[in-house]
């Protein structure tokens, strides 16, 4: 296997600045310098590879180097990652854990677990096999990466061999035939993957100045972050009549990154086709971008007389442009607008994205658009709509007067849900209903949701293209009481969380409460919308640590009113802790310990495991919704340790402990334990009175 690495222990900013809402400079940039060490090892060029007993070793690795991902590649094409589960992970990606310290004293043991052997054959539009195809396995998350590169044999197949559950592009090309690529999802027990090529489409294009006058010699390639799910490395130049001609390209639109020296680069999208396509360079820069075109009704093909477009600069957000715009009036349905590469603002990539509204219309949102792309020639097609409008009935099937609404939409994701039957949109201004319960609403751009508060009850509607009535009846609020105790006595003062057990981005509602236990340990949750949630207590939150006890997990129906018991009982345990050897005195009151459930939570779906953002987004909704998942986070229990100045720690479930002194975050952890124990059952009342000693153990040093 050869291996690659990374690994660094940079922290901080290395540049900071201030602009404006247009993304105009108002403060000098200030660089900030810090010295840090990095550790890289180039996986597919590395020459380290393990021997024939699996092991291996990395020279000259930086001894302040803590957060390290490391990376294993088979002669099959196959890569295992791992990383330490120290420092700042250097990816989102969720990966099995490696104790550096085991790592640097040789004693690490990494287990890759057997994968998915995938099977496929590559034939043509007769369905002939066809022999000696090149099959590439990418992915693509931004930037295309090959993993492997792969021949068909004489009857046309091909083998993966232990390959990790993800999605993968297959990249097909073969003399003859069109390029071919798809996006194949690795399962365990999955067919034969059929890759059917298309027959042979040139596509030809002539690169010429503004006058008209070939470009020889200019570069023809293929910009992978404009072409997702795409598996492209075709490259060319142009010839002394600034021709280029690509013989297998795919028969799918495929976008082109166009460059010569002196003119201004340029991205197209182009289709194979038996005609030749020119393509314009500017001399210079890209310093204008020219959009023209019609929006007109989508049924009846009429020039709309009014309509408003929005020009934004800005990531967009489930579709939804962020930040200030540009906002231009048009009229007779005629699209005519010059952007300026000033109007560009600083510090944000070089792209455009154009809304465009009417009255009486659902708005229409355009895809990012580089600068490179050039002038646009577009056309809006808008349906009629533009409103939702309806009655709000209670629970009794009265009318609702005073209802507060808002919309979530396709940017706002989950709609915050923090005070007990009000609601607080982080962006849209929220509405309310007349006094015989009646509302109209202009639709912002994208809308997913109506959700509509009242005193009795709630309700979340679906918000569906064109006009839209709605009359709506409101689900009863639930209500939520408890009692929190510590060893059979009740623990007042406490905070109570309440949350969503599991939350998807598609999930309207995100509820977050927080409650005080009286007197008696009694705290309540009113005005509730029906759901699944966990109760939790806060034992200490000081930065990044956040330690939530207790939990426990509760479904609640509209209308209905659970009570809830929150207990801490059992054995009391202990821990004798101790410090790495050779470091110096540890302050035992800078520790944080836990006791957690030895409860195994299914993992999320990874974003480095999906081609493309909406199949991840699908995975990760099915994962929020799995009972098994929803079942696995109900069991979890965590208990707060109270750790003494030899380093003792005593977790007792009738006393919650002081939290340690972490207030001066952020924190620099010198050193960590994470180890499994088993607590025996008590075989009598008495076992309950002493603690029970769970071992000696000491700290791995970072």
């Amino acid at each position: 296997l050869r291996i690659g690495a990374i690994g660094f222990n940079l922290n901080g900013e290395t540049t900071s600045m201030r602009s404006d809402g247009r993304g105009h400079l108002i403060r000098t940039p200030v660089v900030h310098q810090e010295d840090y060490s990095q550790y890289f090892l180039p996986t597919e060029t590395s020459p380290v590879v393990t021997d024939s007993g699996g092991r291996f070793k990395l020279e000259n690795y930086p001894g302040d180097v803590r957060p390290l991902e490391l990376d294993f590649l088979g002669p099959d094409g196959a890569i295992h990652k791992f990383q330490t589960p120290e420092g700042i992970a250097i990816h989102a990606e969720t990966l099995p854990k490696v104790s550096l310290s085991e790592l640097k004293n040789g004693v690490a043991r990494l287990v890759i677990s057997q994968g998915i052997n995938v099977q496929g054959v590559v034939v043509n539009k007769a369905g002939i096999p066809i022999a000696g195809a090149r099959v590439e396995e990418a992915i693509q998350q931004g930037n295309l990466k090959i993993l492997s590169r792969n021949e068909t044999d004489a009857s046309g197949r091909f083998w993966l061999s232990n390959r990790p559950p993800h999605e993968v592009i297959l990249g097909v090309s073969a003399e003859g035939s069109a390029t071919l690529s798809a996006i194949v999802s690795l399962q365990p027990d999955m067919g034969w993957v059929r890759l059917e090529l298309p027959p042979e489409l040139p596509l030809r294009g002539r690169v010429v100045n503004e006058a008209g006058l070939p470009l020889p010699d200019a570069i023809v390639s293929i910009p992978d972050f404009v072409n997702p799910g795409q598996c492209l490395t075709w490259t060319n130049k142009t010839d002394a009549n600034g021709q280029f001609n690509w013989p297998g390209a795919p028969t799918n639109e495929v976008a082109l990154g166009i460059g010569a020296a002196g003119y201004a680069p340029r991205i197209i999208r182009l289709r194979a086709s038996t005609n030749e396509s020119s393509i314009i360079l500017r001399a210079g820069n890209n310093e204008t971008v020219h959009i023209t075109g019609r929006v007109t009704d989508a049924v009846s093909g009429t020039a709309l007389d009014h309509f408003q477009t929005k020009v934004s600069h800005q990531m967009m957000v489930g579709n939804i442009p962020q930040g200030l715009a540009q906002e231009f009036d048009g009229t007779n349905g005629e699209l005519n607008i010059e952007l300026l590469r000033t109007d560009f603002p600083l510090g944000f990539s070089e792209a455009w994205i154009m809304t465009v509204e009417a009255e009486g219309y659902d708005a229409a949102v355009s895809r990012s658009y580089s600068l490179e792309e050039g002038d646009q020639p577009l056309d809006f097609k808008l349906t009629r709509g533009g409103t939702v409008e309806g009655v709000v009935r209670t629970p009794a099937g009265e009318t609702a007067a005073g209802a507060e609404l808002a919309f979530a939409d396709a940017g706002e994701g989950s709609f915050p849900y923090t005070e007990p039957g009000r609601l607080l949109p982080r962006r849209l201004s929220t509405n309310n209903t007349g006094p015989n319960g009646q509302f109209k609403l202009k639709k912002p751009l994208l809308p997913r949701n109506l959700v509509i508060f009242h005193d009795t009850g709630w309700a979340v509607v679906p918000i569906t293209p064109g006009p839209q009535k709605a009359d709506v009846s409101l689900s009863p609020w639930a209500r939520i009481e408890g009692r929190v105790t510590l060893g059979n006595q009740p623990a007042p003062g406490r905070q109570i969380n309440l949350e969503n057990l599991r939350q998807d981005y598609a999930d309207t509602l995100y509820v977050s409460f927080r409650a005080t236990s009286d007197d008696a340990g009694h705290f309540i949750f009113d005005r509730m919308p029906a759901g699944v949630f966990q109760l939790s207590c806060r034992a200490v939150e000081s930065g990044r640590w956040n330690v939530l006890t207790l939990q426990t997990s509760v479904t609640v129906a509209p209308g209905e009113t659970q009570s809830v018991e929150m207990a801490a009982s059992g054995r009391t345990v202990a821990a004798q802790l101790r410090g790495p050897a050779g470091f110096a005195a540890i302050n035992w009151s800078n520790v944080l310990a836990t006791l957690s459930a030895d409860v195994l939570v299914p993992p999320e779906p990874a974003r480095d495991d999906f081609i493309s953002i909406e199949t991840q987004e699908a995975a990760h909704w099915r994962y929020a919704h799995d009972p098994a998942v929803l079942a696995a986070l109900g069991q979890q229990k965590t208990f707060a340790g109270s750790t003494g100045p030899d380093g003792m720690t005593v977790f007792e479930p009738s006393k919650s402990p002081p939290p340690p002194n972490l207030h001066n975050e952020p924190a620099v952890v010198i050193a960590r334990l994470r180890v499994a124990v088993s607590v025996p059952e008590a075989a009598g009342p008495s076992d309950n009175a002493a603690p029970v000693a769970l071992g000696d153990y000491s700290l791995d040093p970072l």
